[in-house]
């Protein structure tokens, strides 16, 4: 996961707090899966931190809000043990000495009650890290940025292909990375469309706004049928590409590079495969030789189709 998606996630419960600011003494935590995505987003909510803030030999840094400082903790080495975040989390609710106008938010991966029992969770429902908000998120934000209308269009509708894939439950966020580092960086680059599962398509500003769902969509379908092959087909990958593409198709989308292959040029060699009539005569590859003899061998299903002569 990106950098520039934590920082989003980090824009986004900064954004929440300053509208919804905490009162004193409540606490919160967001619950992540990994130590990795812990500390990133620790880093990413103190990066532009306003001061800092200590307490016995710890020292992290706080958001101001309206008056209201928010203290930012997390689980793991180098970070506190689980039984000094409930300390923090007592200290907190009691609002004595250094805690006083304090509220705290703990970033953890942990499954301690006194945590998860003693403080409210962003991903609940009404919260900001809720799936259903976030995704509602994601969507306004594609709509601020500075696009044009048809890739704006194909960045929600691929959102919605997500949405109807993606099991919700409190590490689904994670699974919308790509959108989170586009909407971050405010830029779209060839490499963000093969991140969403598509081939770039640099035509695409210029056909028809209606038929942006179904280009995206078929997009999709034939980025996910190249990948597969390559997957799960990687003895045989020419006889996969040979079912849907012309020889020229084959020979560009078997090399490690298919990914950025623009889709007007994948289309295109579908499109001539399909069109191209089927061969009454047999392939040069049902040749073979045996002592300097040459046979031929007819194809399964292949029938020469009799000739006016012949009847």
């Amino acid at each position: 996961m990106s950098e520039l998606s934590f920082e989003y996630l980090s824009t986004v419960i900064k954004r929440h707090f300053r509208n919804t600011p905490p009162n004193p003494g409540e606490r919160f935590h967001i619950h992540v899966e990994k130590d990795e995505q812990v500390q990133n987003l620790y880093h990413a909510l103190l990066a532009d931190k306003e001061e800092s803030f200590s307490f016995e030999d710890y020292d992290t840094g706080v958001i101001s809000l309206s008056g209201i400082k928010l203290i930012i903790t997390a689980s793991g080495s180098p970070y506190p043990t689980e039984s000094f975040l409930t300390r923090l989390r007592n200290k907190t609710a009691a609002q004595e000495g250094v805690f006083e106008n304090m509220a705290l938010l703990i970033v953890h991966n942990t499954s301690l009650d006194s945590i998860i029992g003693g403080s409210e969770g962003l991903t609940k429902e009404g919260n900001p890290l809720h799936i259903s908000i976030f995704k509602d998120s994601l969507k306004n934000s594609i709509n601020e940025l500075p696009f044009h209308e048809n890739e704006k269009a194909a960045l929600k509708r691929v959102l919605n292909e997500y949405n109807s894939t993606i099991y919700e439950d409190s590490s689904a966020i994670f699974a919308y990375n790509p959108f989170m580092a586009i909407i971050q960086k405010r830029k779209l680059e060839p490499s963000d469309w093969i991140y969403l599962g598509m081939f770039p398509d640099p035509e695409l500003i210029d056909i028809d706004g209606r038929k942006i769902g179904s280009r995206v969509s078929d997009n999709r379908e034939w980025f996910e049928k190249v990948e597969r092959a390559h997957r799960f087909n990687s003895d045989i990958i020419d006889d996969e590409l040979r079912k849907y593409f012309i020889k020229t198709g084959v020979d560009s989308l078997r090399g490690d590079d298919w990914e950025h292959v623009q889709y007007g040029q994948v289309k295109k060699w579908s499109d001539e495969k399909k069109s191209k009539p089927p061969n009454n005569y047999l392939d040069q590859d049902y040749f073979f030789t045996i002592d300097e003899l040459t046979f031929w061998e007819r194809g399964e299903g292949i029938a020469r189709q009799p000739d006016v002569n012949d009847i």
